[in-house]
């Protein structure tokens, strides 16, 4: 995750630097502060934030909570404190009758296979597949051991995919579409191997469907602002199950502003001031 987060931000770094107009300053705390200390220190010499950081632990909202006076590049406090959790995100995405693992039409009376996860987990991290409840039960126990919160939902057969999508207060836009790599050992352990562009593979059927869950998403949770990433399903249906939404930027940035030959950067942080 660390090697993945430097990329982001190196990402970004490269974009951000085509704006002669920002002054940049890049950091990281070092071993002998932490987080809270390096961002107090660091507070006085900033106008704005842009934070490359994962939900769990509520380390990005935490990092937001300490930085609620500058500007801020991404979602608001409350869009951020929604996605943290994966329950929180489903139920609020329920609400607005967004297929999601928990959907009845995703559940079968022949149900046999679950996945279990941190609830405020990032990626794959400590993701395992079981054939029975009774071994997603244990699998549960085996995470709130060990002080992760963890959850079970349905295991929905398709294709994992992703979108990235630019979020405006009163709209949204579709970047990119990616097939996720996600494999599955004969443990059940999970296992993230990255993306592939996908747009022109896709029927325009499908890229309709995902614009029109782009913006239910927006709906469903006020505050989204910038690049949001969303992992989903298509199921055997083709309907879209949404598993979570990321309020920030992810992998699938890394290479994107070239891919798409756009100032990404600076749209995104239009998007959020």
């Amino acid at each position: 995750m660390l090697k993945m987060g430097l990329k982001m931000r190196r990402a970004l770094e490269i974009d951000i630097a085509k704006n002669t107009n920002i002054s940049l300053i890049i950091g990281k705390h070092g071993p002998e502060e932490d987080v809270k200390s390096y961002l107090n220190n660091i507070k006085t010499k900033i106008e704005g934030a842009w934070v490359v950081a994962p939900e769990s632990k509520n380390e990005l909202l935490n990092i937001q909570n300490i930085l609620s006076d500058k500007i801020w590049i991404g979602s608001n406090r409350a869009a951020i404190a929604t996605t943290t959790k994966k329950s929180t995100t489903k139920n609020t995405l329920l609400n607005y009758n967004i297929l999601t693992p928990d959907s009845k039409k995703q559940h079968k009376a022949t149900q046999k296979a679950y996945i279990v996860k941190p609830d405020d987990g990032a990626g794959t991290e400590n993701t395992m597949r079981v054939n029975s409840f009774t071994a997603a039960l244990n699998e549960q126990n085996k995470l709130n051991s060990i002080g992760q919160k963890a959850i079970i939902e349905n295991f929905v057969e398709g294709q994992p995919m992703s979108f990235s999508m630019l979020c405006f207060k009163n709209s949204t836009e579709v970047l990119v579409i990616n097939k996720q790599i996600i494999k599955i050992d004969n443990l059940g352990k999970c296992s993230y191997f990255g993306i592939k562009r996908a747009e022109k593979y896709l029927t325009n059927f499908l890229k309709i469907k995902i614009e029109n869950i782009a913006e239910n998403i927006r709906l469903a949770i006020p505050g989204l602002r910038g690049y949001v990433g969303v992992d989903f399903i298509v199921d055997e249906n083709n309907d879209l199950c949404v598993l979570e939404v990321n309020p920030r930027i992810t992998c699938s940035y890394i290479g994107l502003s070239k891919y798409l030959k756009r100032p990404l950067a600076r749209e995104i942080i239009n998007s959020c001031i």
